[in-house]
């Protein structure tokens, strides 16, 4: 009776280390497959070889790999009762990240200034803006409990942190960033039991920014062209869309193998956002597939771990991390399948993207932090308390019935013991 309550109300904490135990599998083969890809096909650079860009590449990513690792274990090992107390601290240099971009520490690139330097880093604040976001989430549902329950006003200062956030991405501007955002902000009010007005108000508040983004940049628009008909206009907007979908298809069951892919020399940001083309490509349908498992099985690993949690605020950071990982994952994917229109978030742990390389170890940093926690459901041990049955005190020889309980019994008034004295007389 207790193993079946305990499999419904959540993991156990063997089924929790065994959860960990497929984060850290899963996160190493895609992190190999990373690098595998980056020796392969980084030394192409815009159609021809590079050795000097590559160099910069490998350099970059060994960097970013080293410093995301020791992220990672400082998380993992981070006393698990002081995370909540740094939730003003990360949403403050979220924010203060986000608004250095428009300082002289930002860097403009194609049109839009989403990143700054920092020493030998150019580091991404969108990266560090997701985290934050679900961080904050995950401290006032906690302190709020279940959203349909809440008073709406009550939510009235995370929303405005969260319009912030949003704002400030978009103004960059990096209208995929802010859409983003806005997915992921209603993917934890979803899991915080978000009302049907709740709903209604976060939708409509959504829509009027999209659409003021698209209002103040037309040119965005473009970007949904090539999902709707993906071989169109291959020669402008369609270009990227249409080399993908001819490298993907290209790779057959099999795939053409390590370093046969033709499609790199064509395809811009083979190494980025479009490094599932190149995958697909060369290791062919097989090797796509195992990609999608690795990712399925990390976000169902990191959903595992954070739905055993005791702490609200604990279970509602893993499924915020784990949504991360598995938005990102398949917005990315999607793209490259023209499925989804044109952005620019890049796969975790495969691309050759160092804010997202660092950020993504951190997060699962937490997951193995949040690991540490993992413990029955405390519904599972009561009942386990309470099937189990009080075993009958034993009898002593010679004595008196009720005497079994601890209980001196008299019978007439007169006590057991001056009644073994008058039966000796």
């Amino acid at each position: 009776m207790s193993e079946g309550i305990a499999s419904r109300d959540g993991p156990t904490k063997d089924h929790g280390n065994r959860a960990m135990e497929a984060v850290i599998v899963c996160v190493f083969f895609l992190m190999t497959a990373g690098w595998f890809m980056l020796l392969d096909s980084g030394l192409i650079f815009e159609g021809r070889p590079d050795p000097v860009h590559f160099h910069n590449l490998v350099e970059k990513r060994l960097l970013c790999t080293v410093v995301g690792a020791a992220l990672l274990g400082i998380i993992w090992l981070w006393r698990p009762d002081k995370l909540r107390k740094l939730t003003p601290i990360v949403v403050l240099l979220a924010l203060v990240l986000l608004v250095l971009v428009w300082t002289p520490l930002g860097v403009a690139e194609r049109g839009s200034r989403r990143w700054i330097q920092l020493g030998p880093f150019t580091f991404q604040p969108l990266e560090f803006a997701k985290l934050a976001l679900v961080w904050l989430m995950a401290d006032r549902i906690a302190a709020l409990g279940r959203l349909g329950k809440v008073d709406p006003r009550r939510m009235l200062l995370p929303l405005v942190t969260v319009v912030l956030l949003v704002g400030l991405v978009g103004a960059q501007p990096n209208l995929s960033g802010a859409v983003f955002l806005v997915v992921l902000t209603f993917a934890m009010a979803c899991i915080g039991g978000m009302s049907r007005r709740l709903v209604f108000v976060l939708t409509i508040g959504a829509a009027a920014m999209f659409a003021a983004l698209l209002a103040r940049h037309p040119d965005r628009l473009d970007r949904f062209l090539p999902m709707i008909r993906p071989l169109t206009d291959l020669s402008d907007t369609g270009y990227q869309v249409g080399m993908s979908l001819w490298a993907v298809t290209g790779g057959g069951l099999f795939g053409r193998g390590p370093g046969g892919s033709i499609a790199m020399y064509s395809l811009p940001d083979h190494t980025t956002d479009f490094t599932f083309s190149i995958i697909c490509e060369e290791w062919g349908f097989v090797g796509g597939a195992i990609i999608i498992l690795l990712f399925a099985a990390l976000v169902y690993a990191g959903f595992r771990i954070a739905l055993a949690q005791r702490d609200p605020f604990r279970m509602m950071l893993g499924c915020g991390i784990a949504a991360i990982i598995g938005l990102q994952s398949a917005i990315n994917m999607g793209v490259t399948l023209a499925l989804l229109p044109t952005t620019g978030i890049p796969l975790p742990f495969l691309s050759a993207a160092g804010s997202n390389l660092i950020l993504s170890l951190g997060q699962i940093g937490l997951l193995l932090n949040l690991g540490r926690t993992v413990r029955r459901p405390a519904a599972a041990r009561v009942q386990e308390n309470t099937n189990k049955t009080a075993e009958p005190a034993q009898r002593k020889p010679g004595a008196y019935r009720g005497y079994a309980a601890g209980r001196s019994y008299k019978p007439n008034g007169i006590s057991t013991t001056e009644g073994r004295r008058r039966m000796a007389r």
